[in-house]
């Protein structure tokens, strides 16, 4: 979590910080546990989703096999967020059956 950029920057930079008093943590120690936290969650949730997508054919193992190889090895820098961008515009294959909108 960057808490000095973004929307509600200092309301996170509040929550960052109030957390870190409770704790006896530096801020940055929590928001380095928090960005930790998010990604490994985000990382969860697309694994399971292609997995997903296996199990109902709409991708095959291989395929699952090079999305998740692409997504481990993705560029890091200059691309929008994952959770800015697949909310309204995930890709058609990793899209769950019967869904019509974001269904994370």
């Amino acid at each position: 979590m960057d808490i000095e950029h973004g929307r509600g920057s200092e309301h996170k930079k509040e929550f960052v910080n109030k957390v870190a008093e409770k704790l006896g943590m530096s801020p940055e120690k929590v928001s380095a546990a928090l960005r930790d936290v998010r990604k490994e969650r985000i990382d969860q949730a697309i694994t399971e989703r292609i997995q997903e997508s296996v199990q109902n054919g709409v991708i095959t193992q291989v395929e699952a096999d090079r999305i998740r190889e692409w997504w481990k090895n993705r560029p890091r820098h200059g691309l929008p967020s994952v959770a800015a961008v697949w909310p309204r515009h995930e890709p058609v294959l990793l899209r769950r059956p019967n869904c019509t909108g974001a269904c994370i």
